[in-house]
């Protein structure tokens, strides 16, 4: 079955690419790889699908767009199944990834102690908060707010009521694309450089990684990195066997010179880092089996 890849079209024109997937388009382009487009924002905004470009033949298809809510995520495959195109990521493979809280029984051995609740009440927020010693990082199940102060890093000497209105402030800034709880993670120190930390992304296919790149702007011309080894990448991956075709995994390097997952991501809507070059990660996607 012949690989499709599934762009987000551009906002304000239909028949053209999103400007952020011009340079991954291309290499499609470049590689051969058949591709067609879908408006993110009406399945966001409507939840309506809507393709554009699609040809008849059937397709494996790669979705490279934005992150969307696992209800998004099902209709675009269902209706991508409707077509007689064959998603490479299922809902169940989406969401085990995605969320936080679905991966977290994979990689924590290898992550920051996390806790998780749907309940934003102060006894049960409380009652998290002081099973962490250092204070926590707060994020729902996808994201954090780093850019917004008082909301990232909650520090250990938070009264229960504050923490209350910390959360409640969280979810009203994330607004409609806060995902479903929250999670606290213990506050970990990182390894920075430049005021960066030190952080890799590891494209996964097939339960093999094909793709392991810089995930900062750390000027590797005037500084040595390390990187994570080959060894804890492919441990890691052994536990997540099956879990998805095609997913990510964020490492970080801690003050100590020891490394940790920072969290997945599914594959399909997790961003190129940085620097990377497309084409290494393209030219696998032509060799699915």
């Amino acid at each position: 079955m012949k690989t499709k890849i599934l762009f987000p079209c551009d906002p304000f024109n239909s028949k053209e690419v999103d400007s952020n997937f011009q340079n991954e388009y291309q290499i499609s382009k470049t590689l051969g790889i058949d591709y067609f487009l879908y408006d993110h924002d009406l399945l966001a905004d409507e939840e309506k699908v809507k393709f554009i470009g699609l040809s008849e033949s059937e397709g494996l298809v790669i979705i490279r767009g934005w992150m969307m809510k696992p209800k998004q995520y099902e209709m675009l495959y269902n209706a991508l199944g409707s077509k007689s195109q064959t998603p490479i990521t299922t809902p169940a493979n989406y969401v085990s990834c995605h969320y936080l809280k679905e991966s977290y029984k994979y990689i924590e051995n290898y992550t920051a102690k996390t806790l998780f609740t749907e309940n934003f009440d102060k006894e049960t927020l409380g009652a998290m908060f002081d099973q962490f010693s250092n204070g926590i990082v707060l994020k729902d199940y996808v994201k954090s707010e780093k850019g917004i102060p008082g909301l990232f890093i909650i520090p250990k000497e938070t009264s229960h009521e504050q923490l209350e209105g910390v959360v409640k402030r969280f979810i009203e800034a994330r607004g409609k694309l806060f995902n479903v709880g929250v999670a606290f993670r213990e506050l970990i120190e990182l390894s920075r450089i430049e005021g960066e930390v030190n952080e890799w992304r590891v494209f996964v296919l097939k339960d093999k990684s094909v793709a392991i790149e810089q995930n900062s702007n750390i000027n590797v011309l005037i500084n040595h990195l390390q990187k994570p080894s080959q060894h804890l990448i492919d441990s890691v991956i052994e536990k997540m066997k099956g879990v998805s075709p095609f997913y990510t995994i964020d490492f970080a390097e801690k003050a100590d010179g020891s490394w940790i997952v920072v969290e997945t991501g599914d594959g399909q809507v997790s961003g190129l880092a940085p620097k990377q070059n497309p084409i290494g990660l393209y030219n696998h996607f032509l060799s699915i089996e």
